[in-house]
């Protein structure tokens, strides 16, 4: 027998997501989805992306156009072309947000006194009621749900049915000014649905990215305190979402980078993302209490030779590369034994990296003080230093700290190896932290701001591996080895850095396997993706090279991957070649660069210089401002005279 499959249809789609919804004479009233831009934003991402139908903005069907000609609209303003009239409809509608949220002081409070679903459908009818909306929104949102209890009641596929049949434009049941034919009506909806989608976007121009101020700047009418922003920023700091739906459904995200290459749904937007895991999301935007890095990269003013776009004085991140411990041995390498865990005694077992106390740290403290000394001899400057993964254990990260702040160093990504009371296994961490000055004057870190991420996966030594790297008399070579790492909740920390830059930080494994991380950072499109890893050279022929040119071929992201110096050395080539490549790193222009590392050298510094540039949409919009990428302006070894 032939099952009957239960087709999707908006109002499913509308319900999944916001499961309140009322119902009225068989059709679900829509319009609360009208009182938030990323609520809308997530209703017409979650019906694009179920149908594709976004690939109607770069190949419409026959005898249709897009993007849509406004010369014969009586909604929009016919002077302006469709991507002009969806800018100006946006920011008229974050304008009206501003001035309806003026009298709140929190989002929550502002939700408060809508109290239901009933109340917001209430609020809706009289922003209409009273011709508050923007009337391009208006316009298409009719458009958009006349079309609901009929052809796409049943199923959402007829958007993209389009291609399967053909309609003349000039029919003569629309030219007769008789109710449109089934086709026409379908494509009208269609154009709808982009334009939301594209004014929802337009709406939320730099949410959780820039300031009003910076915006101001770009040539965008915004008052210097937007509530809109405010609220927003206050969802996406407390449940990693902007939209007000909850946050297992579906999050909005701000996005750093539109791709150029391909036509996805990450290809229809500029400022928001839709993303749908079980991955949590933290995003850190700009503190209050600026650090120095923050500073750097906030400070900006109009570039007279390009109106429209602004610069700074310094535009470049200097990245030290130190490649901590430069020596590890077998021993460091330890069983482990879980009694909680089936391990398949004779098939598996758990490994440990845990070095003896060898009073590295004294050792640590004085090479990364050197470290430090010749990279600002040769610059002046470094930005942020990276160390590999499991790099430090609490001694050898007290000792690591005492430096940075001694030299006034902006912010570092490490790696850390935790052990918990009373557990047999470890934590493997990478952590950011960004260093301030206090009222006093005196630079430091401070723990209680240090952003901490766990590993997602767990290594797996398999024999290949413990041939390669030398680890036999430590591992049996005929069992497989799981690395004994506790696995928490997964979370992606995104990171601002002042108005310029977005980062995120991974450990190893979790560049490679791709599910579920890998569609989120494509989604959200960071500018600087870190990888620290415990691996062999970082060549371009190894999985992190490929993993890392995927990444900034689309989105355009920067990947650095750090190994350490010591598992580099052990590494053993099963050709015979041997290269001490500590790091690949690739930018936005898809080159891929390693860079090795000799016994006479302390570390590497490399600068990743800001390139802006306007990127454009597939939807055929352009970005409001620009977007800086990061590519590769020199590359320093640092070498003991």
């Amino acid at each position: 027998m032939w099952i009957e499959h239960q087709k999707l249809n908006i109002q499913s789609i509308a319900w999944y997501l916001q499961p309140a919804l009322s119902e009225k004479q068989g059709i679900v009233d829509l319009s609360p989805f009208l009182l938030w831009p990323p609520d809308l934003f997530a209703l017409t991402s979650r019906i694009l992306s179920v149908t594709g139908a976004y690939v109607h903005a770069i190949a419409p069907p026959v005898n249709k156009e897009w993007p849509p000609n406004m010369n014969d609209s009586s909604h929009g303003d016919s002077s302006l072309t469709w991507a002009e009239n969806v800018k100006l409809t946006g920011q008229q509608w974050r304008q009206q947000l501003n001035k309806a949220l003026g009298s709140f002081h929190s989002f929550e409070e502002y939700f408060k006194s809508l109290p239901n679903i009933q109340a917001k459908e209430k609020e809706v009818e009289r922003l209409m009621a009273g011709k508050i909306l923007p009337p391009l929104l208006e316009h298409y949102w009719k458009d958009f749900i006349a079309i609901q209890p009929f052809e796409l009641n049943q199923n959402v596929e007829a958007f993209w049915e389009l291609y399967d049949k053909d309609c003349d434009m000039h029919c003569s049941v629309c030219k007769q000014g008789m109710p449109v034919c089934k086709h026409c009506n379908i494509w009208n909806a269609m154009e709808a649905l982009l334009s939301l989608h594209a004014i929802a976007d337009e709406a939320c121009t730099g949410w959780g990215i820039r300031s009003p101020q910076t915006l101001q700047l770009e040539c965008i009418s915004e008052t210097a305190k937007s509530k809109a922003q405010e609220f927003a920023e206050q969802l996406l700091s407390i449940y990693g979402t902007m939209a007000t739906l909850y946050y297992r459904r579906g999050r909005v995200l701000p996005k750093r980078h539109t791709p150029n290459v391909g036509i996805t749904l990450r290809s229809m937007s500029a400022n928001l993302s839709f993303h749908q895991s079980s991955v949590d999301v933290a995003w850190w935007v700009n503190p209050e209490k600026s650090s120095l890095l923050i500073e750097k990269f906030s400070t900006r003013k109009r570039d007279e030779k390009a109106p429209g776009l602004v610069s700074r004085n310094d535009s470049s991140l200097s990245v030290l590369l130190f490649p901590w411990p430069f020596e590890i041995y077998s021993k460091d390498f330890k069983q482990v034994q879980n009694s909680n865990i089936n391990s398949h005694a004779r098939e598996t077992g758990f490994f440990v990296y845990d070095p003896p106390e060898r009073n590295e740290h004294l050792s640590l403290a004085s090479q990364v003080e050197e470290a430090i000394l010749l990279a600002k001899k040769e610059t002046g400057k470094v930005d942020l230093v990276i160390l590999p993964e499991c790099a430090l254990c609490k001694d050898e990260f007290d000792a690591f700290i005492g430096v940075l702040q001694n030299e006034k160093v902006p912010a570092y990504i490490i790696g850390k190896r935790e052990r918990r009371p009373n557990n047999e296994f470890y934590e493997n961490i990478v952590a950011f932290n960004m260093g301030k000055y206090d009222k006093n004057g005196n630079y430091a870190f401070d723990p209680s701001t240090e952003i901490q991420q766990g590993k997602h996966h767990r290594w797996k030594l398999d024999h290949r591996q413990i041939v390669k790297y030398n680890l036999g008399d430590e591992l049996s070579v005929n069992r497989s080895w799981w690395e004994a790492i506790n696995i928490r909740r997964r979370v992606v920390n995104f990171i601002n850095i002042g108005e310029e830059i977005t980062l995120c930080s991974f450990i190893c494994e979790d560049l490679a396997r791709q599910d579920p991380i890998a569609d989120l950072i494509r989604t959200v499109a960071p500018s600087l993706v870190v990888t620290i890893l415990m691996d062999g050279p970082q060549t371009r022929e190894r999985w992190a090279a490929k993993y890392a040119s995927v990444l900034s071929e689309d989105p355009g992201c920067a990947v650095i991957a750090l190994s350490s110096y010591g598992m580099v050395k052990r590494s053993q080539s099963s050709h015979g070649k041997t290269s001490h490549s500590i790091a690949l790193v690739n930018d936005c222009n898809g080159s891929a660069k390693e860079i090795e590392m000799h016994e006479d050298e302390k570390g590497v510094l490399i600068s990743l210089c800001l390139s802006p540039g306007n990127e454009t949409l597939a939807d055929g919009r352009c970005e409001t401002g620009y977007t800086n990428s990061l590519v590769v302006g020199a590359i320093h070894h640092l070498k003991s005279k």
